[in-house]
C-alpha cells in the first residue's frame, strides 16, 4: 500500500504543509481526475482489436507518465513532509486522485475547534451557585419552611428595621384585661377538651355511659326479686337443661375462683379456663359443653340417651361444686 500507517499520524501534533505544496496537489488532483475520466471515456468506446486489424499496437493505451513526470512539485512537497516516513518506498509507482485527495487532507492544517472557549472568570460564581444548591438540598423540609416564613414576614421593612407583622401588632395589641380573659377562654377550653377526651376513652373502656346504666337499672331489679333472675331448671325442657347446667356451674367455679372466663368466649375456651380437682368432674363439664354445642349448632336430633347422660352429669357436677366451701382446694 502507498500509506503505511499514515491515517495513524495524529494531526494535532504534525506541522502542515506549505500553502504552495497544497496548491500544487491540488493541481495534480485536477489533472488526474481528468486522465481517468478520458481513460473511463475511451473504455466506453468498446472498440474489438482482431486479427484483421490494420495497426493494434496503435490503439493500444499510451505509457503514462509516472507522479513524479506528472507533478514534480507535489512529489517534492511530499516526500518532504512528516508523512515521507509513513509512506512505503513505491508509494509514486501507483498513484490516483483518491489517494492523492487523501493525502491532501493529512498535510492539510487542522480546523479550527467550532467549540467556544470557556469563560475562567465565571468559575468562581459557578462554584458558589453549586455550593449553594448543596446547601440547600441538605436543608431540612421544616428549615425551609422556616426560613421562608422569615422572609415573607420581613419583606417589606419600614425605616427603623422592624417588618409589617411587627407593625400591625403594635398598632393592634389589646389592652391587659383581653389578653387575661382571652388566655382563660383559652385554658377552659383546654380543660374541657381534655374532659371530654377522658369521657370518651372510658366509655370506650365500659366504665362509664350505658354500662353503668344498664348496671343501675338492672341492680334494683335483682335485689327485689334474685329468683326471677337466676337460671334454673324447673320447668326446663331438656333441650334447654344443658345450656342452664353450664350457666350454673360457671357460678359456682367462679365462686370457688376455679374460672377465669370473660364474654363471647366460645365452649373450648371455657372448657380450658375451668379448673376442676377430680378427673371425671372435668369430663362432665366438657361432655355438658359439647352436648349445648350440637344442640344449638347441629340440624340433626341429639339422641335422648346421650342427651340425658349429659344431663345428668351436669347435676352431679354442680352438686359437687354446690358442696365445696369457698377457697377449698
Amino acid at each position: 500500500m502507498m500509506l503505511a500507517g499514515a491515517a495513524g499520524v495524529a494531526r494535532a501534533d504534525a506541522p502542515p504543509a506549505s500553502a504552495q505544496t497544497l496548491a500544487a496537489i491540488d493541481a495534480c488532483i485536477e489533472d488526474y481526475r481528468r486522465a481517468e475520466d478520458e481513460a473511463r471515456e475511451a473504455l466506453d468506446e468498446d472498440l474489438p482489436v482482431g486479427d484483421d486489424d490494420p495497426d493494434p499496437e496503435a490503439r493500444r493505451a499510451p505509457k503514462q507518465p509516472t507522479f513524479l513526470e506528472r507533478c514534480p512539485e507535489a512529489h517534492a512537497g511530499i516526500a518532504g513532509s512528516f508523512l515521507a516516513a509513513q509512506l512505503t518506498p513505491d508509494w509514486d509507482a501507483r498513484v490516483s486522485s483518491a489517494k492523492l485527495q487523501r493525502l491532501r487532507s493529512l498535510l492539510s492544517p487542522a480546523p479550527p475547534s467550532l467549540s467556544a472557549r470557556p469563560d475562567t472568570g465565571r468559575v468562581a460564581q459557578i462554584a458558589r451557585d453549586v455550593a449553594a444548591a448543596t446547601e440547600v438540598r441538605k436543608r431540612s423540609l421544616w428549615q425551609r419552611f422556616k426560613d421562608w416564613l422569615r422572609a415573607w414576614l420581613e419583606r417589606t421593612p419600614d425605616d427603623d428595621g422592624s417588618g409589617w407583622f411587627a407593625r400591625w401588632l403594635d398598632e393592634h395589641v389589646p389592652v391587659q384585661r383581653v389578653v387575661v380573659a382571652i388566655l382563660y377562654v383559652l385554658l377552659a377550653a383546654i380543660v374541657a377538651g381534655i374532659a371530654w377526651f377522658t369521657w370518651i376513652e372510658l366509655r370506650a373502656a365500659g366504665v362509664l355511659g350505658r354500662g353503668w346504666r344498664r348496671r343501675d337499672r338492672a341492680a334494683p331489679a335483682a335485689a327485689a326479686d334474685p329468683v326471677e333472675r337466676a337460671p334454673t331448671l324447673d320447668g326446663a325442657r331438656d333441650e334447654e337443661a344443658p345450656s342452664i347446667l353450664i350457666a350454673l356451674v360457671l357460678g359456682e367455679l367462679r365462686r370457688l375462683g376455679r374460672v377465669h372466663d370473660r364474654s363471647g368466649m366460645t365452649h373450648r375456651e371455657l372448657a380450658r379456663a375451668a379448673h376442676f380437682d377430680v378427673g371425671e368432674e372435668g369430663e362432665a363439664f366438657r361432655g355438658l359443653l359439647g352436648t349445648a354445642e350440637r344442640l344449638r349448632y347441629d340440624e340433626a336430633p341429639l339422641p335422648a340417651g346421650r342427651l340425658r347422660a349429659a344431663i345428668d352429669g351436669g347435676r352431679r357436677l354442680l352438686e359437687s361444686l354446690v358442696r365445696q366451701p369457698r377457697g377449698a382446694t
